[in-house]
């Protein structure tokens, strides 16, 4: 349990050093390069810590870094989660809610996330658009 504690406070530090310069995989790598005490596993988790942090967005403007990560992490899954379990139990239990039932219980609204969502084509539904940024994609292809 308290390599969670250490996995999220890892990820705070460097989320607090992250500049807007360069690609997030290429400040991680210099990151965990810099810190050789993190195995392949505490690489890994630290890692989706961070990225889920990003998808968040704007939203929960005077959380600390850790609460927006532990929000993130409840808006991203849909069954039980070790690290909620852990560092935030009261989400953890309430996680199969449905996505717009735990925005509701986080006090989020879709412009929270998405500040441009009246900029969306008619076509696209903004609720599930929203959704789409905390669900993984099987594959990612960059250009």
């Amino acid at each position: 349990m308290s390599y969670h504690h250490s996995h999220i406070s890892s990820a705070v530090v460097f989320l607090q050093s992250v500049k807007n310069t360069e690609p997030l995989v290429n400040q991680l790598k210099r990151f965990f390069a810099a810190n050789k005490k993190y195995g392949s596993k505490d690489r890994k988790s630290i890692a989706a810590l961070c990225y889920t942090y990003f998808r968040i967005g704007l939203a929960l403007p005077n959380k600390s870094i850790e609460e927006k990560i532990l929000s993130s992490l409840f808006l991203s899954n849909y069954e039980s989660n070790d690290v909620l379990a852990a560092l935030a139990p009261n989400l953890n239990a309430t996680v199969k809610q449905p996505f717009s039932k735990k925005l509701l219980q986080l006090q989020i609204s879709n412009e929270n996330i998405f500040p441009y969502i009246n900029e969306l084509s008619q076509h696209i539904e903004p609720s599930f658009f929203v959704q789409s940024f905390f669900k993984q994609p099987l594959l990612f292809l960059r250009a």
